[in-house]
């Protein structure tokens, strides 16, 4: 489970960073 969450929670953090980067140019 934690495994799970932690992968769940890492592509979510990578999709957050495309979209950013994408939107306004910011790297996070």
């Amino acid at each position: 489970a934690k495994a799970f969450l932690f992968l769940a929670s890492d592509g979510a953090s990578m999709i957050t960073r495309v979209n950013l980067k994408v939107d306004g140019g910011a790297g996070i």
